[in-house]
């Protein structure tokens, strides 16, 4: 399930308000120690394969995953489960499945069934299922390896974890679109088709921080839709970072609003909010810290926000700002930013007349004042503001309301010449 993201604009100064636009986009630890920037992770410190381990019959469990893992790897038909004197019990096959599905994201060639033979309650042969033919195997892993490496261009040379985390997240956020399909819940889709679903996100994500020596696990559950109040299913990660666990849900950070980072390493309280996780015959971590959550590291927690406080970090940050409210009223936070944003806007030094926008995922509030001149509302007037109000003046493309109001410097009611003019020598002083 892809989370709701309320966005909503208002006209400063001169009263006028625009309509909420709502956008919803459906989705359905004994880590092993750091390991640095060039070591990547290795399948036998995989967090489902070690998490087995510490299981009654472990010695099964382990023969079971690994064989099923090498079988698969080599793109087997049939996968022995009874040779060398370990029985598996039907029982085991569900966990030990499990284990290796979270585990192996860069296995996308296997469907998501499979079947298998038994006599009594011991399984003897796995049989999966492929959607890729073992023929094609070769160009699609080769396509696969190809992006990957675009991906993971200059990650390495990021000495701290966090910085890679990061960087991976924002170039996927950047990349994938939310979308069914054929792949959509593998990581071929995500990384070579650029669509995928959130078990599609997750285990792309997973397995580049893999690539960039960071341990990671697919957390299954569930997440409550917005819109209904129920549980859908759902899928995230859970990530080390600098020695602690947090929850990441890449697939909620990306909106086609923007990439957020309301889950951005979180804690399992905060995740726990509107995310149930998966029961399942082996633990997972606790994740306790904060100290690597986005805004502990960036800034912006706000819990009791007072109208000083958001105009000064507004100043700060250019007239933009991303708050984090850890209010119990955080939902409130939006309200109040609009009825003080004349005063909040004193406060950060704005005069005259100009725009409020902000954008709230979770506890994240992205705050933006924008003035007369900055047509895009990136938060700077450039030459794209030039060139986008000569385009309104030329009647090629045509300003929504947001966009008169930015572009039309003299106040005639249109984009003329003369406004062109004015943008351009704005742009032409902070060039």
């Amino acid at each position: 399930m892809k989370n709701n993201v309320k966005q909503q604009s208002i006209l400063g100064l001169k009263g006028r308000v625009a309509a909420v636009i709502l956008a919803m986009l459906l989705c359905i630890s004994c880590f092993p120690a750091v390991y640095s920037a060039a070591q990547e992770i290795v399948p036998t410190h995989y967090y489902g394969r070690s998490a087995l381990a510490v299981l009654d019959r472990a010695d099964v469990l382990l023969y079971a995953y690994d064989q099923i893992a090498s079988g698969i790897e080599q793109h087997a038909d049939e996968i022995s489960l009874s040779g060398d004197g370990f029985s598996v019990q039907r029982s085991d096959l569900a966990t030990v499945y499990d284990a290796y599905v979270n585990d192996y994201p860069q296995h996308f060639w296997r469907s998501n069934s499979y079947q298998y033979s038994y006599y009594g309650q011991t399984v003897l042969s796995f049989m999966p299922d492929y959607w890729i033919n073992e023929a094609d195997l070769s160009e699609a892993k080769n396509t696969f390896e190809q992006e990957v490496v675009q991906l993971l261009d200059g990650v390495e040379e990021l000495e701290n974890e966090f910085d890679r985390e990061k960087l991976i997240h924002d170039r996927l956020a950047d990349r994938v679109v939310y979308a069914s399909g054929e792949n959509a819940h593998n990581a071929y889709g995500a990384i070579v088709e650029g669509k995928a679903v959130c078990d599609g996100y997750s285990r792309a994500f997973q397995y580049l921080l893999y690539r960039a020596g960071i341990q990671s696990f697919v957390v299954t559950g569930s997440s409550i839709n917005p819109s209904t109040g129920l549980a859908e299913g759902h899928a995230w990660n859970l990530v080390r970072i600098n020695g602690e666990y947090y929850h990441t849900d890449l697939t909620w950070n990306d909106q086609s609003s923007g990439i957020f980072y309301a889950y951005f390493n979180v804690s399992q309280e905060r995740i726990e909010e509107d995310h149930m996780v998966d029961e399942k015959a082996y633990s997972l971590p606790e994740a306790m810290s904060t100290h690597d959550n986005y805004f502990s590291v960036y800034g912006g927690i706000v819990e009791n926000p007072d109208i000083q406080q958001i105009g000064e970090l507004l100043a700060k940050g250019g007239l933009s700002a991303r708050i984090y409210c850890t209010a119990d009223n955080y939902t409130e936070f939006g309200i109040w930013f609009s009825e003080n944003v004349a005063q909040i806007a004193h406060a950060a030094g704005v005069s005259g007349a100009f725009l409020y926008v902000y954008r709230t995922l979770g506890r994240e509030y992205d705050l933006m004042l924008l003035q007369p001149g900055d047509v895009n509302g990136d938060g700077c007037v450039r030459f794209a503001d030039v060139l986008l109000a000569a385009k309104f003046a030329a009647g090629i493309q045509t300003a929504n309301e947001y966009e008169l109001f930015l572009a039309d410097m003299n106040q005639s009611g249109s984009v003329d010449l003369a406004d062109v003019l004015a943008i351009a020598r704005m742009a032409a002083k902070i060039l």
